[in-house]
């Protein structure tokens, strides 16, 4: 540094020279040192994309998530034709019985009234279609026929089928259902065509109708804890994603250091009189900036996706409560101590690549033991909201 009281007397000889020392030498070269990392990380692209790997890993691990369906009760279900696309109703009536004939005209009707398109035979008439030779045949050589003919038409086509005629005594009309047992809910839609068909025969108001709903039980005990538990893979999977960023973030730090010693570049620093605890000091100041900027916005993805709902009941664990704390803590344990074993592990090296490669395998897979405390974090909490669910299942019941 030169004196500003200095002047040039009789020539550049004479020029008074004052150089920094103490603390000023330090915060010189602290600064001089911080400025050399931060100019080589803004050209470093490889430096920028390790630092945006967690994050990415973190956002894909989320959006994967969320697309895996959630343990729930199973909805109810309405029993309906609308449900399928195109069938063929085949059936039969009594032609001489008035009952028949009209109990066949509202069942007609329900069939019109679905979105269905529902082809009609009419079985009991000279009709001259498939497996129908212009004379009337009964529901049951009908559908051998089509069997025979076609299987796949017989499962997706005909799906219901009745019959309508009078029984030996002549007094009454039997009605039978016929359905395909392939679809489940086939029996229960074959039944309730025949009711809804009697119901608007006999009743006095012709708009009034039967619905039928499959509601399932909902889940039992067991099941619901077998649920909870198969969450708890989510605590797996989430901190799997960020260590394996973190390992790639991390070995990145060592490439700049390699080629520094491998150039002889750090050598000529502290022949210059750089010190070598500043040295240190400036370098994993800068890597801690870089690696508090990609934890931060990994806690600003997880908020996002916390109050999305959509991972709510997941990303609880790591956000509520005292457990951000722990959440926390355990970012700044595990930089704490992966990124000064960075800077030992630069010393097995001198080729920048590999090093860098070396560095994240072995970052990923010692970062494990991270992973397993992630993982018993969220199965102590996982587990105790089961018990108190259980708790409080047991008690209302």
């Amino acid at each position: 540094m030169i004196n500003s009281n200095s002047f040039f007397s009789s020539g550049i000889f004479d020029t008074h020279v004052e150089k920094n020392h103490g603390f000023k030498l330090i915060v010189q070269q602290f600064y001089a040192l911080l400025m050399k990392r931060i100019l080589n990380s803004m050209r470093n692209y490889l430096a920028l994309v390790a630092a945006a790997l967690p994050v990415l890993f973190v956002v894909v691990s989320l959006i994967i998530e969320q697309q895996i369906p959630k343990p729930q009760d199973s909805p109810a279900l309405l029993i309906s034709l609308d449900r399928y696309r195109t069938i063929t109703v085949p059936y039969t009536q009594a032609y001489n019985e008035i009952r028949s004939t009209e109990f066949t005209k509202n069942y007609d009707y329900f069939l019109q009234q679905s979105k269905t398109v529902a082809h009609i035979r009419d079985l009991s008439s000279n009709l001259t279609d498939t497996c129908v030779n212009g004379r009337p045949t009964d529901i049951l050589s009908y559908l051998t026929c089509i069997g025979e003919r076609s299987l796949m038409d017989l499962n997706d086509r005909h799906l219901i089928a009745v019959d309508s005629k009078k029984n030996d005594t002549g007094n009454l009309t039997t009605i039978t259902g016929f359905f395909n047992n392939q679809p489940y809910h086939i029996p229960p839609l074959s039944l309730n065509m025949i009711s809804n068909a009697l119901l608007r025969q006999y009743s006095v108001a012709n708009n009034r109708t039967i619905s039928v709903i499959n509601h399932p039980l909902p889940r039992s005990l067991i099941e619901q804890v077998s649920d909870f538990e198969s969450q708890q893979f989510f605590g797996f999977r989430m901190a799997s994603s960020v260590v394996f960023g973190l390992g790639f973030m991390m070995a990145a730090f060592s490439v700049f250091l390699i080629k520094e010693r491998m150039s002889k570049a750090k050598h000529l620093q502290f022949l210059s009189g750089a010190d070598g605890i500043i040295f240190w000091a400036s370098t994993f100041l800068w890597d801690a900036v870089y690696y508090t900027v990609s934890v931060f916005l990994i806690f600003i993805i997880w908020t996002i996706f916390y109050h999305t709902d959509a991972l709510k009941d997941n990303l609880e664990v790591f956000l509520t409560d005292h457990r951000m704390g722990y959440t926390v803590l355990l970012y700044i344990m595990y930089g704490f101590s992966q990124i000064p074993l960075t800077y030992l592990m630069t010393y097995l090296f001198s080729i920048p690549a590999s090093g860098f490669a070396w560095i994240t395998i072995f970052n990923i897979i010692t970062s494990k033991k991270t992973n397993e405390k992630c993982q018993s974090i969220f199965d102590y909490f996982r587990s105790s909201n089961a018990t108190s669910h259980c708790h409080s299942f047991d008690s209302s019941t």
